[in-house]
């Protein structure tokens, strides 16, 4: 039951999608590391930034009141994008990468698309406001800088972040590659 200031419960999580494509870890110690690095291919896919707005003053109804609704939005984001995983959560945002081939296992754009709508337009007082931003990603490479960490890397994953600055809560802001993505879907 949805209660107001109250978690969520849920299942326990099932295990992350299977990423396609292996890890670089960048390691000035690798004496391999410049042919690794020029061996690296794009990793195409949909990066997604969903970013709670309005945190600061909710913060201001005590901590029960915003741990909860951060968990009950984080969880509602991995829900309804099918179990993927967040890369990494910076404060109240989550980025997400889902590459083409797991992408495609689970959800057609326009499933995604109206995925990440669902969750932009969640009403009720348990959740946050949000505002997302997501580019289908070109140029993204699946680096990392940190041991035992996934992470990707690219101009794609800038202008993402470039895209949700712009979004105002409770929208979606899509680049034109997803946009057409979505379309033919449809």
């Amino acid at each position: 039951e949805h209660l107001h200031g109250q978690l969520i419960k849920h299942q326990p999580p099932k295990p992350p999608t299977t990423m396609a494509t292996e890890c670089l870890l960048i390691d000035a110690n690798d004496p391999k590391l410049t042919e690794k690095v020029e061996a690296l291919k794009p990793t195409p896919g949909l990066c997604i930034f969903l970013d709670i707005t309005g945190s600061t003053a909710m913060k201001s109804a005590g901590i029960k009141e915003w741990v909860s609704k951060i968990y009950n939005c984080f969880e509602n984001s991995k829900g309804f994008l099918s179990k993927f995983q967040p890369v990494k959560s910076i404060g109240d945002a989550l980025m997400f990468y889902v590459e083409e081939v797991d992408l495609a296992k689970r959800l057609t754009p326009l499933q995604a698309y109206d995925a990440l709508w669902q969750i932009a337009t969640e009403t009720g007082a348990e959740f946050p406001n949000v505002k997302i931003g997501a580019v289908w990603c070109e140029d993204v490479y699946a680096i990392t800088f940190l041991p035992g960490s996934r992470d990707y890397y690219g101009i794609d994953i800038d202008m993402t972040a470039r895209i949700q600055h712009e979004a105002k809560s409770r929208e979606v802001a899509i680049d034109a590659r997803f946009h057409d993505r979505v379309m033919h879907s449809y």
